[in-house]
């Protein structure tokens, strides 16, 4: 059972993490993969409503730099859209936990927009 929740609220998402998440159970730190899932949906729903767009965008690529160790507490992000094409657009996101000035993850993403 999943026990995680994610919310919105004015363009920044928080994720509360749930002992589902946990990749290393021993510091305890959150999976990678969830936190990439975590800032890929927040980027994609970010461009779905600024673009006002009919159908959700399709992932065309991802670089995710990790920092540091995401430990078992909320997980923010507010992602940006950086351009947006006929075609294509580029998003960034940043998972930080204390501070922005701290980042855990930072992520860039290319989504195809889809008529």
């Amino acid at each position: 059972m999943l026990d995680a929740m994610m919310t919105e609220r004015e363009g920044r998402f928080v994720l509360e993490p749930a002992g589902d998440l946990i990749g290393n159970p021993m510091l305890p730190a959150l999976h990678g993969g969830a936190i990439t899932s975590f800032l890929e949906l927040s980027a994609g729903l970010t461009l779905l409503r600024t673009l006002a767009l009919s159908r959700p965008p399709r992932l065309i690529s991802t670089h995710l730099q990790f920092f540091s160790a995401a430990r078992q507490a909320p997980l923010r992000t507010a992602p940006a859209i950086r351009r947006v094409g006929r075609r294509v657009a580029a998003m960034e996101a940043e998972a930080f936990q204390e501070g922005r000035a701290e980042p855990v993850c930072t992520a860039q993403f290319e989504f195809a927009l889809v008529a």
